[in-house]
C-alpha cells in the first residue's frame, strides 16, 4: 500500500492524513462533470430503480446544481447540501443545513462520498433510499493506484471497489 493510505476491513482504501481541500467555484468549474445530460440520466435511473413516487430528496455535494435543477421539476421537495457551496441552489431547491436530522425519501451522493473524512454518519441518515456514485477503484496495486487519475489526494479520501 502506498504511503499515507490504508485498507479498511471492507477493502476500501483510505488516505490516512489529509489536508484541507478548497471546494470553491474554480474547483467546481474545473472538475464538476455534471451536465444536463448526466443529470437527466441520473434522475431517470433513480426514479426507475425506486419505481414509486419520490416526494423529498436531499442531494449531498450538489456542486453546480444541475442534478437538483432537473430533479426539482419532478420531485416535490428537493434539498441541497454542500460543505462549501460554490453555486447557489437552483430556484426550486431548498438549502439543507445538515445531512442528519430531517427525513427524506432519497439521499444522493453523486461523487461526493469519497470526499468525507469520516463515514460514520452514514448509518444515521434518515431515508428510504441512498443513491451513490463513486469512481471505481478496480485495481489496488501500488503501481496502478499511484497513477490513477481519480486518486486525487486530499480531495478523494476514500476509494471503493466491489
Amino acid at each position: 500500500m502506498l504511503e499515507n493510505y490504508e485498507r479498511d476491513k471492507s477493502g476500501a482504501i483510505k488516505q490516512v492524513v489529509t489536508q484541507a481541500f478548497n471546494y470553491d467555484r474554480k474547483y467546481v468549474d474545473d472538475s464538476c462533470t455534471d451536465n444536463n445530460e448526466l443529470a437527466v440520466l441520473r434522475l431517470g435511473v433513480l426514479i426507475g430503480a425506486i419505481n414509486k413516487p419520490v416526494r423529498e430528496l436531499l442531494d449531498v455535494g450538489y456542486g453546480n446544481g444541475f442534478f437538483l435543477k432537473w430533479a426539482s421539476k419532478t420531485i416535490q421537495r428537493c434539498y441541497g447540501y454542500d460543505i462549501e457551496p460554490a453555486y447557489p441552489l437552483p430556484k426550486n431547491a431548498l438549502k439543507a443545513e445538515a445531512i442528519l436530522g430531517n427525513s427524506y425519501d432519497v439521499v444522493t451522493f453523486y461523487n461526493s462520498l469519497p470526499c468525507f473524512r469520516n463515514l460514520d454518519f452514514l448509518h444515521q441518515i434518515k431515508c428510504q433510499y441512498i443513491a451513490i456514485t463513486v469512481p471505481w477503484c478496480h485495481d489496488s496495486s501500488d503501481e496502478w493506484f499511484e497513477s490513477w487519475e481519480e486518486r486525487k489526494p486530499d480531495e478523494y479520501v476514500w476509494h471503493f471497489n466491489d
